[in-house]
């Protein structure tokens, strides 16, 4: 008897528990949330890998002429044509330089060597020439450049004076340096 006893009590238990036991399924509406992006936002960091713009100068339609003019063996200079100088914005480049280009300004220079007799061969005015808003093609005359270019006093009296100016006169340069105005 008590093992029938001990039996019908864990039936008992189990019919008890049975009615108290369910089922759990998530089927309900999810819930919403919202998490803000502020410490999430972020830009990439600004690259710059290329100019605004692309500067070319063309120098192949000028010509500097050293001759004798009045046969006194003294040298005269003259200056003909011009030196195209070029702006092409990059793509890329902020609205305002893709529509007005950019100011450019050139100066003149030469190179150290360019001396005869330890003379500078030319006075260059080596101030910077304003060129205004560049978009495209843009032209400086010769008597634009001659009024910044002088011929040094030249005296060749002799063949052999010609012959060591003409290699002194091609061992260096002027040069013209176009970049953007910074005022």
């Amino acid at each position: 008897m008590k093992k029938l006893s001990v039996l019908i009590a864990l039936i008992l238990c189990v019919t008890i528990g049975g009615v108290y036991a369910t089922w759990n399924y998530a089927q309900g509406t999810v819930t919403a949330r919202t998490k803000f992006f502020d410490a999430g936002t972020i830009i990439t960091d600004k690259v710059v890998t290329t100019d605004k713009g692309n500067i070319t100068i063309d120098t192949t339609n000028l010509k500097i002429t050293i001759h004798d003019e009045d046969n006194d063996l003294r040298g005269e200079m003259k200056i003909e044509g011009y030196v195209t100088v070029t702006f092409t914005p990059n793509q890329g480049a902020d609205s305002t330089v893709a529509a007005n280009g950019v100011k450019l300004q050139y100066v003149l220079g030469t190179t150290n060597n360019y001396v005869y007799e330890n003379n500078a061969i030319f006075a260059v005015t080596t101030t910077a020439q304003n060129l205004g808003n560049v978009n495209g093609s843009i032209t400086i005359s010769a008597s634009d450049l001659a009024a910044l270019i002088e011929l040094n006093d030249l005296y060749l009296p002799t063949a052999e004076d010609y012959d060591a100016f003409k290699l002194a006169l091609h061992s260096g340069a002027i040069s013209i340096t176009v970049s953007e105005a910074t005022a």
